[in-house]
């Protein structure tokens, strides 16, 4: 008599056929494994990348500007001292309370200050190391937007991409943004996938990370998870808000510990940070609003005023009183400097020259040229990407949020390139999915049977 077991053998040899649904769960295993494979070859190659230009551009490293905020603030935080204004400490003696900037990349640095390596070098190496890792949330999250090829796709874009890995060797925040980014795009994926509770609160918890990176990624938040939750039809409005809540309460409570430390610690309540004041006085000036400077920013106009007395919270309001000023006096010029803007972020004005003032922050000239021909091919294969993705009826909101909130941000203030770090996840996930399927549309035309036809020739 036949054994249970002989019954699906097809040779009939005693041997079990696998169950259909433990065949399907190892060939998803298989090709997960294909998948982690690739994408582990690609962020290796990524690391190299980095580090070879880290070593052979910019090792030993100068500190200046952000650089030495980040890097210095990291070796005070480690040694007690809290967050002061690195400036103010190490050139007058003086120990002021800073929130130039939100304090998660400088709390990333500490990490290697923690364990005795703090010069600038070692900080530079970690920066390299979170920018591989960028490489690797962005393959996840292309791989669930439109599968494994798109993954790997947008994975190698990010690996070769110069304005990816300028910013790791620059010791610039920067770098972070792209990972925080890369984080709520793969999280606001699986939130829509899953649309559970603990979705929404990771997606909570990674806008939030991403905002203690750059005050403006807050944006992202409504941005995002709003139209994810009015676009979950199949779900009651009950648990869509319940989902919001989830989301923002988990938002807030990561946020929370930072500002309620800056309102302890500053004179006037400080909540994210207090570097809008200073950028919208450089932004607003003379120099800004015509010349060859126009839409970018200017030292000079903030040198001119005399700083006010104060800790940063009471120095805010004065500059902000500055600013607002010169703008209304100047309400007709407006429209044309925030296109100036807006057009000096996206490198459709003065594009030339906006590579010359990106040397200040120490880019070279000859890899932005490359980093600029390799920005307009992405934007170029994003097209076709946000058509297949709405032909597929796959949500938009996670890859265009991050695109208007630069936007808006570079409007507010100024436009430089550095300033569309958080929209370049964006960019090369889309131009990912747009390459990938411009191939599979090529190759159905050529496998299609008029062009089977064609090639075979006419019959005999």
């Amino acid at each position: 008599m036949a054994t249970i077991a002989s019954v699906g053998s097809p040779s009939g040899d005693g041997v079990a056929a696998p169950h259909p649904h433990r065949r399907g769960r190892f060939h998803r295993v298989h090709r997960f494994r294909r998948f982690s494979g690739a994408l582990a070859g690609i962020t290796a190659a990524a690391l190299v990348i980095r580090l070879v230009y880290l070593l052979g551009w910019h090792h030993p490293f100068s500190l200046g500007g952000d650089a030495y905020y980040y890097s210095r603030g990291a070796n005070l935080l480690v040694d007690g001292h809290g967050f002061p204004q690195p400036y103010r400490w190490f050139d007058d003696g003086v120990s002021t309370p800073a929130a130039q900037h939100p304090p998660a990349y400088l709390v990333a640095l500490a990490a290697t200050s923690l364990v005795g390596l703090r010069s600038p070098f070692a900080h530079q190496l970690l920066s390299c190391l979170l920018g591989a890792g960028t490489v690797v949330v962005l393959g996840l999250a292309g791989r669930r937007l439109a599968g494994p090829a798109v993954g790997l796709v947008a994975a190698g874009f990010v690996a070769v991409y110069p304005n990816f890995w300028f910013n790791d060797a620059l010791l610039m925040s920067e770098t972070l943004v792209q990972l925080t980014v890369a984080t709520v795009v793969l999280a606001s994926l699986r939130f829509w996938q899953l649309r559970t509770p603990g979705t929404a609160v990771w997606l909570g918890v990674a806008v939030a990370l991403a905002a203690l990176t750059h005050a403006e990624m807050i944006l992202l938040g409504p941005l995002i998870a709003l139209p994810l939750c009015l676009l979950a039809r199949s779900v009651t409005w009950r648990r869509r808000v319940g989902l919001l809540v989830s989301a923002a309460a988990a938002c807030v409570l990561v946020l929370a510990p930072w500002c309620v430390y800056n309102i302890v610690r500053f004179e006037k309540p400080v909540l994210l940070t207090t570097g809008l004041d200073a950028a919208l006085v450089v932004s607003n000036c003379p120099d800004t609003y015509s010349g060859e400077h126009k839409g970018w920013w200017s030292y000079p106009c903030f040198i001119s005023i005399p700083p006010p007395p104060g800790d940063e919270s009471v120095q805010g309001p004065v500059y902000q009183a500055v600013a607002t000023d010169f703008i209304r006096a100047h309400r007709a010029e407006l429209p044309g400097v925030v296109a100036a803007r807006v057009g000096r972020l996206w490198g459709v004005y003065r594009p030339q020259q906006q590579l010359v003032l990106d040397t200040i922050e120490q880019r070279e000239i000859p890899a932005s040229r490359a980093a600029l021909a390799m920005f307009y091919g992405l934007v170029a294969l994003s097209v076709p990407g946000i058509v297949l993705l709405r032909r597929r009826r796959e949500p938009l909101s996670p890859v265009l949020a991050p695109l208007v909130t630069v936007t808006v941000s570079a409007a507010l203030i100024y436009g430089t390139t550095r300033f569309r770090a958080g929209a370049e996840d964006s960019l090369v996930l889309l131009a990912a999915v747009g390459s990938v399927g411009l191939v599979e549309l090529a190759r159905r035309r050529r496998d299609s049977p008029e062009r089977l036809r064609e090639r075979a020739g006419p019959r005999r």
